[in-house]
């Protein structure tokens, strides 16, 4: 054997032969060579509309992270130097945030993205800031792993959500003053817009706010006038008025609001139906402006109660209750859904003020006029929210809105569009709520449907007033028992919410406005007897053969009958003279208190026909009380609902009746 080969030989055998290391396992596989650990960088905050635009960047890993070469930009191509940040020079160690000032490209809010690029010219991170609500910025909550959302702004700090100032929050706190300096010259100017919109026009005001925290320093506001049929001149009355607190001072907000409405609530002698009717919307999980209560003084002169409202026409109201808003309008009086060409009437309060807004309204009204009858719900699926329009038009049916989108006027309305083309209802102009009850399956210049309507498109095509999307859903069967299981709801969880009653007390309390014990009364008999009356009626629509329609019941021996209707004065009487009765007469203003006080408790707070006509009683006896809300007349008596106070009311109209021996 060659030497060589000897002595490799022997080599290998001293080798094997040796013992092992004991600090070695056995058999123990070769060590791994360590991994590259991946840098964890993300877009943690963007300002796109401040004085100052800044990205911020956080560390979501567990080690430090070489900032050298990480870049931001605007574009989506990391080699053009003109749109390029740098990120920074230093380590960045794990959670740490750092933010970069961005002057090389301007960060557009609504239609731009913003990346993050690691040192190989990858885009590992991406930001969309929409415009945020005044004195905010988008950002990450919580810092690193959660959703964009407001923040507020904090560059290199810790995120925190962005919120207006909670003093809105409770709707039947006592009233704050709000008090207006506005020059003689410019109270003629808003007095010139009193009645015409086109005139009207913002004009400078000093604006300071006295509430639970004391007298705010004074700020300079716009203001111009609002409203249409309670209008009052701003120099003499108690105008309604839009607040802008960013019209002269750019970037200026009071706690939060770039804008505020005060509503001089000249409809509501309570003073508490927006409040109160608002509240009931938010409870049951609709979008709703915040209220408050406040006292107006103008130049030192004290206006009167109205209530501050927030505007439905912000980005924090649309970002607190929507994931996105293409566009939002107000809808013009008079004006419904199913007619394409009305589009151009509807004023586009927030979005894009291109076409596409515009003709996607025309296009939703189009799908309106054009779904099928017997298949109104289904056909409508992919363009309404149809669950939050049905609860939206039963909470206005259930608060009594009769000057609302469901009834015979469709005022006081918005409607809104998200990103994904889907369309909802929103509320406005609440004052009149609450005043009387609204007929479950809606009401127009035609009067009440009747329950016997319900999936009869024919007989629904007789009440072309009431909104399209109530009148189309009820001749829906699958439609109409949505909407019924929505009224329902809503009653459920009214009646399961006594501290309605009490905040509502509270407020009226605060505000002591004379006269007004027996209407608030009327709305505890409103909020109490309402659920009820909508388990009555839903369960008698839906099993006619199982319905009471009338009920008895006794008033110092005296027998009565309360029946449901709906039906005219004439045919109200002939039916009570079939039980042997006449449409109830009265001997005193304590029995007619005491027979409504048990209608309404078997049936809510129902309109109803009583025994006159023309100031006389039924039996031909004179009418000698006066039980008249402003006075008698050559009509027809029926009792309101909430009080049982006379009205005097067309004789061929339909309502609820009550019979007596």
């Amino acid at each position: 054997m060659p030497y060589h080969l000897l002595f490799l030989a022997l080599s290998f055998a001293l080798i094997a032969c040796q013992p092992p290391d004991p600090t070695q396992p056995r058999n123990s596989p070769p060590e791994p060579e360590p991994e590259p650990v991946e840098a964890e960088l993300r877009i943690n905050e963007v300002q796109c509309s401040g004085d100052i635009e800044f990205i911020e960047v956080i560390n979501t890993g567990t080690t430090d992270v070489d900032l050298r070469d990480w870049t931001l930009s605007d574009d989506d191509d990391p080699d053009d130097p003109s749109e390029i940040a740098d990120v920074g020079t230093t380590l960045l160690g794990p959670g740490q945030l750092t933010s970069v000032e961005i002057s090389t490209f301007g960060i557009g809010c609504d239609d731009e993205t913003v990346f993050l690029f690691d040192p190989d010219g990858e885009p590992v991170d991406t930001a969309e800031p929409p415009t945020p609500s005044l004195g905010a910025s988008w950002g990450r909550f919580p810092d690193g792993t959660g959703a964009f959302a407001e923040v507020v702004p904090s560059p290199s700090d810790p995120n925190a959500l962005f919120a207006v100032d909670p003093w809105l929050d409770d709707p039947f706190a006592e009233p704050v003053t709000v008090d207006l300096m506005i020059s003689e010259a410019d109270l003629a100017i808003l007095d010139d817009g009193t009645w015409s919109e086109a005139d009207r026009v913002f004009v400078p005001a000093t604006f300071r706010i006295t509430d639970e925290f004391g007298t705010g320093d004074p700020i300079s506001v716009g203001v111009r006038q609002k409203g249409t049929t309670s209008v009052q001149l701003a120099s003499t009355g108690r105008p309604g008025l839009k607040i802008d607190f960013d019209r002269y001072v750019e970037g200026q907000h009071f706690r939060g609001f770039t804008k505020l409405n005060f509503n001089n609530q000249s409809q509501d002698p309570t003073h508490v139906h927006e409040q109160l009717t608002y509240e009931v919307f938010r409870l049951v999980g609709l979008p709703a402006p915040r209220t408050r209560s406040a006292r107006l003084l103008i130049n030192g002169d004290d206006r009167g109660i109205g209530v501050l409202v927030e505007a439905p026409d912000t980005m924090h109201y649309l970002r607190a209750n929507f994931d996105s808003t293409f566009a939002l309008f107000e809808a013009p009086p008079w004006l419904d859904l199913d007619t394409p060409s009305n589009a151009v009437e509807f004023d586009l309060d927030e979005g894009d003020d291109g076409p596409a807004a515009r003709q996607d309204l025309a296009n939703l009204m189009a799908a309106i006029r054009d779904a099928p009858a017997a298949t109104f719900y289904a056909s409508l699926d992919d363009v309404l929210d149809w669950d939050a329009v049905l609860k939206h038009i039963a909470a206005e049916v259930f608060v009594g809105h009769w000057d609302s989108y469901t009834n015979h006027t469709q005022n006081n309305y918005f409607v809104h569009t998200d990103d994904d083309g889907v369309w909802r209802l929103l509320p406005w102009g609440v004052d009149q709520t609450f005043a009387g009850p609204v007929n479950l399956y809606g009401e127009g210049g035609q009067g009440r449907i009747p329950i016997g309507c319900v999936g009869d498109p024919n007989c629904l095509g007789g009440y072309g007033s009431v909104g399209v999307l109530l009148r189309g859903c009820l001749g829906d069967l699958q439609c109409a028992e949505a909407y019924e299981d929505a009224l329902l709801e809503i009653g459920e969880t009214v009646a399961a919410s006594p501290y309605l009653g009490a905040g509502m007390r509270d407020l009226a309390d605060h505000l002591a406005v004379p006269n007004t014990a027996h209407l608030i009364d009327g709305i505890d008999v409103f909020l109490e007897g309402r659920p009820a009356q909508i388990d009555r009626w839903t369960a008698c629509r839906r099993d006619p053969a199982a319905c009471e329609h009338c009920e008895s019941f006794t008033v110092d021996a005296r027998s009565f009958i309360g029946c449901m209707g709906p039906a005219n004065f004439d045919t109200a009487n002939a039916d009570c003279g079939a039980r042997d009765m006449s449409l109830a007469t009265f001997d005193s203003l304590d029995e007619v208190k005491r027979a409504h006080g048990e209608l309404v408790r078997r049936q809510g707070p129902v309109n109803y026909w009583v025994g006159i006509r023309n100031m006389t009683w039924v039996d031909g006896m004179p009418l000698d009380l006066d039980y008249w809300v402003t006075g008698g007349g050559p009509s027809c008596g029926v009792a309101w609902g909430l009080t049982g106070e006379w009205v005097d009311w067309p004789c061929n109209q339909s309502e609820a009746y009550l019979c007596a021996e």
